[in-house]
């Protein structure tokens, strides 16, 4: 949901993270990125880890809560529907290589814009529907969020938060990307290339039934 730039205060921007407090997701640059901006409003959704060495600590969660502008919530079902009715940014620092972070795709159905790292846009998403950082430092973030803020909501802004929204509207839905697996799996079996899950059950079965 984008506001009219004469009737918000940006300062009341909320900066939002949605993930397990690992640091390969990127939670210290977000808990740095809330010190050098004490008039933002940081806002953490997501758990430790208790089985990765990755994860913050309790202490260092505990520390968290002393940055008067960070607010730790837990994890929270749909946190970004607790976003829209004040302006905000979904921010992706993840250098963590896993597969697309859904939450990026949901704000932009949102009208959420998105900062993220190179990484956590898995060559699917690009500066034209989001906020692109290509190396993860303190700085470049830090850089990026001060023209997200110079920017909010002149026409720049607003065509990419269009541009996004579009975009995961065409490409996210569940009803899009069952069409797209479908499709995928049809042109296997034009090809009598059949993937190996599928090739390994029949293979199995032959043998159970030899």
């Amino acid at each position: 949901i984008v506001l009219e730039k004469d009737m918000i205060d940006l300062k009341s921007i909320n900066i939002i993270f949605c993930a397990r407090l690992l640091k390969s997701k990127g939670i210290d640059i977000f808990i740095n990125l809330a010190k050098e901006f004490p008039d933002l409003r940081f806002n953490i959704y997501g758990n430790r880890d208790e089985s990765s060495k990755d994860s913050l600590s309790q202490r260092e969660i505990k520390d968290t809560l002393k940055i008067k502008n960070l607010i730790y919530h837990g994890y929270k079902k749909n946190p970004l529907l607790n976003h829209l009715d004040t302006p905000a940014l979904l921010l992706v620092p993840s250098i963590y290589g896993e597969g697309l972070p859904r939450s990026i795709p949901e704000a932009m159905i949102l009208g959420i814009p998105v900062l993220a790292s190179r990484k956590s846009c898995c060559g699917v998403f690009s500066n034209k529907n989001l906020y692109e950082v290509s190396e993860n430092s303190l700085i470049n973030y830090k850089f990026a969020l001060e023209e997200i803020i110079d920017q909010y909501n002149n026409v720049t802004f607003i065509d990419k938060i269009k541009d996004a929204k579009t975009f995961a509207e065409k490409n996210f839905t569940e009803k899009s990307i069952v069409k797209e697996t479908c499709r995928i799996y049809e042109e296997f079996y034009e090809t009598n290339n059949i993937p190996y899950v599928i090739n390994k059950d029949i293979n199995d079965l032959e043998s159970y039934l030899s």
